[in-house]
């Protein structure tokens, strides 16, 4: 089963994935969009490839929470994916909880810095990884 241990500026510990992914239960692969203006439905285009079709796609926008654009929203009601919009660390804890779940989940995780290169050496992961407490601690979830 795929668990996104943290993340850093520039990707993802997700058995050291840099740069931005696409994510489900048991699959994860690097993805080319780094802003939410460079996500469109010709990349997310692989939902439409998962049997069971996703129920659930938990979109992390980088450093902070964006809005939708209005054809991605309207391509993810046609293909009939609900979507989570989060900042991309809360949303990667979001996806390991629905995961955990077994819900039917992807996540297309967007880093927090597009500006950043991609490392030839991958940060080194220290515990906690998370800093502050996530969206689910702070609403009284976990």
């Amino acid at each position: 089963m795929t668990k996104i241990s943290g993340y850093y500026a520039g990707g993802f510990y997700l058995n050291n994935v840099p740069g931005s992914v696409l994510v489900s239960r048991d699959l994860y692969m690097m993805w080319r969009p780094r802003r939410i203006s460079e996500v469109t439905p010709e990349s997310l285009v692989f939902l439409e490839l998962l049997k069971p079709a996703p129920e659930v796609l938990v979109l992390g926008t980088g450093a902070t929470p964006q809005p939708l654009p209005p054809d991605l929203h309207a391509y993810l009601q046609r293909i009939g994916v609900r979507v989570e919009l989060l900042d991309s660390r809360n949303a990667t804890g979001y996806f390991n909880v629905l995961n955990d779940e077994g819900r039917s989940v992807v996540g297309a995780l967007l880093v927090c810095d597009p500006e950043a290169r991609m490392p030839e050496v991958l940060p080194e992961a220290k515990e906690p990884m998370w800093d502050r407490p996530s969206i689910m601690q702070r609403g009284g979830i976990v």
